[in-house]
């Protein structure tokens, strides 16, 4: 109403001029090569795609794409990293089973509502020796397969798991306002709901219908190399006959069909799953599961979907690269091979996510095993029987696995910054390749379990379902100190010797520009002092970087609390102009302390609060906070507590930390860039 009084005065201006364009058909297949300095070998093999306008089409090119690669929902801000640069494909797809007799070390695909027609692109890098011209063979008997033999019973799964991400991609305020936007410029939200009905009645007959118009001759093929490569000829280099993508399975589950065993499972666990009832009321508690589980359930009883975050760490207090990370990583790769009771999940429409431990963005997660679950509602129970069994297994894996040293700047400057905090080790360590001995052995027992829970249901109907996710209760291992975000063992002390180190790698593009300040005892001023100096696009460094000497595109900050408490700021920019960019962002944070205003730390202030509420409306996001909140030895009161500690933070205590912290002799500096590309000082 408000908005039909405020724009019902404005007459209309005539006929839509909105321009029309049609895309010529394809006249052949065309290639395309790059060769960039540092670029890592990779395959795009695209074609011309119905856009949503043709609601029946689009709808195929969904089910295609989920049966090829792995379901995705119509929003594009839930996806979108996906939708332009691949997403990878799911272990049990027909790519993802292609994997293992194919060239490719990773296939994807990437599509994009448009208002006019787009592409339709399958992306592969290929293995260690292999030559990116073996991959298109595969690629197209790939789509002929699924041409010739798209299955209903392949289709009817893709429909359930694009079902449960259109609900996973609107439960949340934020996230409904974006679709309203974002298909309003697409031609209405009717568009998208004539998707939708579409997506109900589909059958293979359109799926493979579809699939015959993806065809070698119609397809554009992009080869990016690095420039060093041996310069390949005008045409593909015909590789070895591709082996059918479903050559390896067998009959009954090569599409999708489920064998007798499969089905069992299914049932199985469907009927082991408990009723569950949504709660009266809007609730969030912290339930102890056992001496080391805990768990936050944050009950709304109109949501739609649920959202389950699990962390499992050996090293509660998080104050050095944890022994344990090396078990928990062969955990986290056992776990992406047990495909008995996870097949189940597809099944289901739960979305199932796995992230190693690694030196990674969190960086205080680094030694923590991530797992993620999402979908329908209804399914919550059935999802938690089924995953149980293959969770309590990883846990108790007794192998490790150890980090690769990395060929990317930014996770290599973190992988650097890991071992600074690391003590020394017993023997020495090897200098190049896998960081294979600096950490003692696995510790044995169990890691602690940390489980966050976002859905209709109350605490008190999941407490069993969610504690047969901890093995073995009974018989905890030897406690170690405490975590949280005060009175961290060490919390004064320096966590790293300060300084300067310059890595290399050979023929990189990107560099990477890293600052890590000690964070003293007072974890709610270096949060503040973090956020001063980057946030988004913004703060101190952010400004100075990014909009006045424009060298940097984006940058990552954080403040890590847990353990021993430190920021981190990092950043990439061309190698030869990293000496450039330390050296004036060195002058900002020499000057940051005297210069520091009240606005600024008022400014945070306002930040700090709104940022919770912002987090709590969002399911997945709300799930992530909780899940933090338990790292960090804190229940559900933690996030809440910190917004209140925030309120009261004055510019004396942030000016205090940043004149420890900020100073040149107390900062560490790390630079990886390219070979002879930038001196050091």
């Amino acid at each position: 109403a408000q908005v039909r009084e405020a724009f019902a005065k404005v007459a209309a201006r005539g006929d839509d001029t909105a321009i029309r364009t049609v895309e010529p058909p394809v006249a052949g297949p065309r290639r395309v090569t790059l060769r960039r300095r540092g670029a890592s070998p990779s395959v795009m093999v695209s074609f011309l795609a119905p856009p949503p306008s043709r609601p029946g089409d689009y709808a195929s090119l969904m089910l295609l794409d989920a049966v090829l690669s792995g379901p995705r929902g119509l929003s594009f801000r839930g996806a979108e990293n996906d939708q332009t640069a691949g997403a990878g494909a799911e272990p049990g797809s027909r790519l993802g089973r292609a994997l293992a007799s194919s060239a490719a070390e990773r296939f994807g695909s990437a599509f994009v509502p448009t208002l006019y027609p787009y592409h339709y692109s399958i992306y592969a890098s290929p293995k260690e020796g292999r030559s990116p011209d073996e991959i298109p063979p595969t690629v197209f008997a790939s789509l002929a397969e699924a041409a010739a033999s798209v299955t209903p019973q392949e289709v009817d799964k893709a429909r359930r798991r694009i079902a449960a991400a259109l609900l996973l991609e609107t439960d949340s305020p934020v996230d409904l306002a974006h679709e309203l936007a974002f298909w309003t410029g697409l031609g209405g939200l009717q568009v998208r709901e004539a998707i939708v009905r579409e997506l109900s009645t589909a059958g293979a007959a359109q799926v493979r219908a579809l699939a015959r118009t993806f065809v070698p001759g119609d397809a554009v093929i992009g080869v990016l190399l690095p420039e060093d490569e041996d310069r390949a000829g005008p045409s593909p280099t015909p590789g070895p006959a591709p082996t059918s993508p479903m050559a390896s399975t067998s009959a009954s589950s090569s599409h999708g069909i489920p064998s007798p065993a499969q089905g069992s499972a299914r049932s199985s666990a469907a009927d082991a799953a408990p009723e569950l009832r949504p709660a009266r009321t809007a609730t969030v508690e912290t339930l102890d599961l056992g001496p080391r589980a805990r768990a936050i359930v944050d009950a709304r009883p109109s949501q739609k979907t649920f959202v389950l975050e699990v962390a499992a760490t050996f090293d509660p207090a998080g104050g050095t690269r944890s022994a344990g990370a090396g078990r928990l990583r062969a955990a986290a790769r056992g776990l992406r091979e047990d495909t008995g009771e996870l097949e189940i999940l597809g099944d289901l429409g739960v979305r199932f996510t796995i992230r190693e431990p690694a030196a990674d963005a969190p960086f205080s997660e680094r030694d923590a095993l991530r797992v993620g679950l999402a979908g329908p509602a209804p399914a919550l129970a059935a999802a938690l029987v089924a995953f149980a069994p293959a969770f309590r297994r990883a846990l108790g894996t007794t192998g490790r696995a150890d980090e690769a040293r990395s060929t990317d700047p930014e996770t290599l400057a973190l992988q650097r910054l890991d071992e600074a905090l690391a003590p020394p080790p017993a023997t020495g360590a090897g200098a190049q390749g896998p960081r294979s001995a600096p950490t003692p052995n696995a510790p044995s027992g169990l890691p602690d379990v940390g489980l966050a829970l976002v859905s209709p249901y109350p605490s008190a109907s999941l407490r069993d379902l969610l504690a047969a996710l901890v093995p073995d209760r009974a018989a905890p291992r030897a406690a170690g100190p405490a975590g949280g975000a005060t009175g961290q063992p060490g919390g004064a002390s320096a966590p790293f010797p300060p300084g300067r180190r310059v890595e290399t790698l050979p023929a990189i593009a990107q560099g990477r520009l890293l600052f890590a300040f000690p964070g003293g005892a007072d974890a709610d001023a270096l949060r503040a002092l973090t956020w001063i100096l980057h946030h988004d696009y913004g703060g101190r460094l952010g400004v100075r970087a990014i909009a006045e000497l424009g060298l940097v595109y984006s940058m990552d900050s954080e403040a890590v609390t847990r353990g021993r408490p430190l920021a981190v700021v990092t950043m990439g920019a061309a190698p030869e102009k990293l000496p450039d960019l330390e050296k004036a962002l060195g002058e900002v944070l020499d000057q940051a302390a005297a210069a520091l205003s009240d606005r600024e730390v008022a400014d945070y202030r306002s930040f700090a609060q709104g940022d919770l509420a912002v987090r709590l409306a969002d399911p997945a996001k709300a799930a992530r906070l909780w899940s933090a909140a338990l790292l960090e030895g804190e229940d559900h009161r933690g996030p809440k507590a910190r917004v209140e500690r925030a309120r009261a933070l004055t510019r004396e205590r942030v000016a205090d930390l940043a004149r420890r912290a900020l100073a040149a002799g107390s900062r560490l500096t790390i630079l990886v860039t390219r070979d002879g590309a930038s001196p050091v000082p």
